[in-house]
């Protein structure tokens, strides 16, 4: 058997891919071509590290296949690359929104505000952080519920 994302060989009764992490077996299966993304644009950074684009992209194509640990390390070289990437921050915010880092989500949020104040995705994504909401665990990445306290 062989990953989707990497084309890592598996042995049959593997959860995980050893090589990038992803599910092997999910209950919602993800649009084939996302995989396709993910390699090509991996491939594409690991030509040519410094293009922000690129990795700016693969973080995109890791985020819909919900690997927020791997986009949060994409984002975070853009952000060296290109401080000033407002959909970068927003995106790292997004991410440490759904591994449960809501004050660096804020954090990300606010500096995003500090470059486009009006931006309404930070400013919806902001107030839902300050509202106690936290991502579905089961749900896709607009879904949310309320924190229990």
């Amino acid at each position: 058997m062989k990953c989707r994302a990497c084309q890592a060989d598996l042995p049959d009764e593997a959860a995980f891919c050893w090589r990038c992490g992803l599910p092997v077996r999910t209950d919602q299966e993800v649009n084939p071509a996302i995989f396709d993304l993910a390699r090509e644009y991996s491939e594409r950074v690991s030509q040519r590290p410094q293009d922000a684009d690129a990795r700016y992209n693969l973080a995109r194509a890791l985020i819909q296949l919900k690997r927020w640990g791997p986009a949060i390390k994409e984002l975070l070289v853009v952000r060296e690359l290109q401080p000033d990437f407002p959909d970068a921050l927003y995106w790292l915010a997004v991410c440490y929104w759904h591994l449960g880092q809501r004050p660096d989500s804020q954090a990300c949020l606010r500096e995003l505000l500090k470059i486009d104040p009006h931006n309404p995705d930070a400013l919806k994504l902001l107030h839902r952080l300050g509202n106690g909401f936290v991502p579905s665990l089961s749900a896709g990445a607009t879904e949310e519920r309320e924190e229990k306290k």
